[in-house]
């Protein structure tokens, strides 16, 4: 059944139109947000001042989870971490859970975040001003990160975000780096 009404308005007296069988149309940019539902993320940072133990370092990660809305994503990692420094060559093996926010709706975001766990460490046997250390150990480790998100589309964004890392315990690694990455 079709109900045609014909009234004469003058423009100025319209305030909205509504069409029942279709709703409201929404104008809001969503190319560039991240949808709701699986995400992953995979970062490299290929060089790290590290500021304890005077050296360089770089990393790579992965992290999977749940986007809860553009603004809110939390989910877990692993990563790769090689250091050179006074205390020698090592690696540490990252595990952490992982907290990403963005703010913006356009291109270009800022996007921020914060990951805690703990890491596999093994530099060998180093000797420290103090005492001599066995080189494996497990230490906690943070990262905090700030910095620019690309939402190319839905589905893919590239992050450039400089970050703080920090592993500590039986002895202490941080530092400062750029972290380069993409969102899937």
């Amino acid at each position: 059944m079709i109900t045609c009404f014909a009234t004469m308005v003058e423009a100025h007296e319209v305030v909205k139109i509504k069409n029942d069988s279709v709703g409201y149309y929404d104008n809001t940019p969503k190319r560039n947000l991240a949808p709701k539902g699986y995400r992953g993320y995979v970062d490299y940072t290929p060089l790290t001042a590290t500021f304890i133990n005077e050296g360089i370092a770089g990393n790579i990660t992965t992290t999977h989870g749940y986007q809860f809305n553009h603004n809110h994503f939390a989910g877990i990692g692993v990563g790769f971490h090689i250091n050179l420094g006074n205390q020698g060559l090592g690696v540490a093996i990252p595990v952490y859970a992982a907290y990403k926010g963005n703010w913006g709706k356009k291109l270009a975001q800022l996007t921020y975040g914060a990951r805690a766990g703990v890491a596999y460490a093994d530099y060998g046997n180093f000797n420290s001003e103090t005492s001599t250390h066995n080189g494996t150990a497990t230490l906690a480790y943070f990262n905090a990160s700030i910095g620019l998100r690309l939402g190319i589309s839905r589905y893919f964004a590239i992050n450039i975000t400089p970050e703080v890392d920090l592993f500590t315990g039986r002895y202490s690694i941080a530092g400062v780096g750029l972290r380069i990455g993409i969102e899937f």
